[in-house]
């Protein structure tokens, strides 16, 4: 088994050349860490099915309080765009389903609404052009609302849904872009999310109140946050684990290759050294725009957005985003102290 973990390691510096010649698409599935407008496109619709081939419009204002990850990537690079996430989605309906309230349905998951739209798309020369094996990205960062407030923080998950059946829905999401040719994954870990100022105890720098979840000025915040630390840590840990058991042992994304891009510990990094990685006031606790129920607990930020880790009490800003797009770059390139690679 250590020479299985040894020879992933060793292999890192050949990521490219082992899977992918040119850097031409990203196609992205998640949650609002990753929309970049496939929500709005699905509330304008009234939540009716968005036809194939539609080339959702580009948005520059997302959760994040500006661009997506995705975006920075894509005209990092110069590669075609596509994007599947939905903002309030979860992996599954067999994890977490959280009902929009706005228009009264569930939002879409990635496993049964994500990777079907992409399913239905892909031979549409106008948004794929040139997808090869060996020139596009396959992304997925998922798993902060099936975790959060309306999951498995408060149980409010599928009946007998655990741990590993999110994990598993993120591999099983891999396997249905395989069939359709996908060659080069990458899976990023779910952020350190007991440390987001949704989750963070008042008296430690979180928010006092939330309109995301109205009922934390009632509630021991420290037990919950030391539950959403086992839950993410653990899922952290699985997904690092479970990869070279199902890509090396399994072999079950055979001539494929498999990127974990450890989010998690990158953030966490962010958090230890904000002034490396933000402008004045460099917080890695406040937040830039205020969701408070009461807003007497709101304070006008003493900067710009670029001087906050968070926009709001759960979503990172952009800056946060635009460092986690250019340690993906370094990801696919090989060169990322936060990335694993394995070659089924």
């Amino acid at each position: 088994m250590l020479s299985l973990f040894l020879s992933g390691a060793l292999l890192a510096p050949l990521a490219t050349a082992c899977g992918l010649t040119k850097f031409e698409n990203l196609v992205t599935f998640g949650d609002s860490l990753t929309d970049d407008g496939r929500a709005a496109s699905l509330m304008e619709a009234g939540g009716a099915p968005i036809p194939p081939g539609t080339e959702i419009p580009v948005v520059n204002v997302t959760a994040s309080g500006g661009k997506t990850w995705g975006r920075f990537v894509a005209e990092s690079v110069g590669a075609n765009y596509n994007n599947y996430a939905v903002q309030g989605g979860t992996c599954s309906q067999k994890t977490v389903e959280i009902t929009q309230e706005l228009i009264g349905v569930p939002f879409p998951t990635m496993l049964e609404y994500g990777v079907a739209a992409y399913e239905a798309d892909v031979d549409f020369e106008s948004l794929y052009p040139n997808r090869r094996a060996d020139n596009t990205v396959y992304a997925l960062w998922v798993g902060t609302n099936d975790l959060g407030y309306a999951g498995f923080l408060t149980d409010k998950q599928t009946p007998n849904s655990t741990l590993p059946v999110l994990t598993e829905c993120m591999w099983e999401i891999f396997d249905h872009i395989y069939e359709t040719g996908g060659r080069y994954f990458v899976l990023l870990t779910v952020p350190p999310l007991e440390q987001a100022p949704l989750y963070l105890p008042a008296e430690d720098g979180g928010v006092e109140s939330s309109m995301s979840w109205p009922e934390k000025s009632s509630v021991n915040v420290t037990a919950y946050q030391e539950k959403m630390r086992q839950y993410s840590t653990s899922v952290v840990s699985m997904i690092q684990l479970g990869t070279p058991f199902h890509a090396k042992l399994k072999e079950r994304w055979r001539g494929a290759t498999f990127v974990v891009f450890d989010t998690n510990k990158l953030m966490k990094d962010m958090m230890a050294a904000p002034e490396k990685y933000f402008d004045e006031p460099a917080s890695a606790t406040d937040v830039f725009s205020c969701n408070a129920v009461d807003e007497s607990h709101c304070t006008e930020p003493s900067g710009e957005l670029s001087g906050y880790m968070w926009f709001d009490d759960l979503h990172p800003s952009e800056r946060t985003m635009e460092v986690v797009a250019d340690n993906f770059v370094d990801a696919v390139n090989g060169e990322s102290k936060y990335a694993t690679y394995w070659f089924p």
